[in-house]
């Protein structure tokens, strides 16, 4: 049988080459997206049509779906890659309905999933977690109240899960990471530059952005980035769709009481990791706590937030 990738978000971008490249991989995918399924992934591929931000409706589902599939697989992965970036302002501006409806996908939703993968996969297989992330997640950005917010909070639930599983005695072979790409040229950032400049002061930057050609393609290889100060790492150069799904380089031996662990990282642990049975591990940045046993991750100079 073949391993087993949840990814929300399919319908273009990010989402979309995930998926299509995990099915190239001999991967099944279901993907989630509030749009039709989108044409040409073939028969690897199923689709839910689920608005996010409908909590009840995506409970329902998962409850409905997901448990029986999740126990019969050998490996699960989850990418939590859907997003929303409005409302767009100052926090003296924002709607209560629209900032609950936004952190509703971008970080209530992603949070229970990931929960509920992790409590109903089979026994003995892995699981990994995979967070698509930004840098408005330990950077504040004017007008991005929401999306700061959102970015920030899964960063962290995500750590929290990793830990639980050695806290509560629940050990089993997890990885969760929070993956950062480069900045990929997706609806987002066309969105960003349409936006009106007095509710969002930065949108100059993205506007450069995208006339120097900094922008990677969501199906191109990531640029070469130079790793920050005070971090033990090397240059490296991935995937943006893809490529977060390497191992993280150290795990305990084989063998060992996996002990799982989070972390905040420019590239690391993905779906398609492979490595000793016992053991997962993602390794968290430099500005991130690092949990015990662990190093600073290879870590990207962030460009963008996005």
């Amino acid at each position: 049988m073949n391993p087993f990738a949840l990814v929300t978000g399919t319908s273009r971008g990010i989402g979309l080459e995930v998926a299509r490249t995990l099915i190239a991989r001999g991967w099944d995918v279901l993907g989630v997206a509030r749009t039709p399924a989108p044409a040409g992934l073939g028969e690897g591929y199923g689709h839910a049509a689920l608005d996010l931000a409908d909590l009840e409706a995506l409970e329902a589902w998962a409850r409905a779906t997901l448990p029986t599939r999740l126990a019969a697989v050998p490996r699960v992965a989850l990418v939590n890659n859907a997003a929303a970036l409005d409302p767009v302002g100052p926090a003296t501006d924002l709607s209560l309905a629209a900032l609950d409806a936004h952190l509703r996908i971008n970080l209530t939703a992603p949070t229970w999933l990931a929960g509920f993968v992790v409590a109903h996969a089979g026994e003995g297989a892995p699981v990994r977690v995979i967070n698509v992330s930004s840098g408005a997640a330990t950077r504040p950005y004017p007008g991005w109240t929401a999306y700061c917010a959102g970015k920030a909070g899964l960063k962290m639930t995500g750590e929290v899960l990793a830990e639980e599983s050695a806290a509560y005695g629940a050990a089993r072979d997890l990885a969760v990471v929070t993956y950062a790409p480069h900045v990929v040229a997706t609806a987002m950032q066309a969105q960003l530059r349409a936006t009106d400049e007095a509710r969002f002061p930065m949108r100059a930057r993205f506007v450069a952005l995208h006339e120097d050609g900094d922008l990677v393609d969501a199906a191109g290889r990531a640029r070469s980035r130079t790793c920050a100060p005070r971090t033990a790492c090397r240059r490296w150069s991935r995937r943006a769709s893809t490529r977060a799904a390497r191992r993280p380089r150290r795990s305990t031996r084989a063998g060992a009481p996996a002990r799982a662990r989070g972390g905040s990282c420019s590239g690391a642990a993905g779906p398609d990791a492979r490595g000793p049975p016992a053991t997962g591990r993602s390794r968290p940045c430099a500005r991130a706590p690092a949990s015990r046993g662990t190093r600073p991750a290879r870590r990207g100079r962030r460009t963008s937030p996005a």
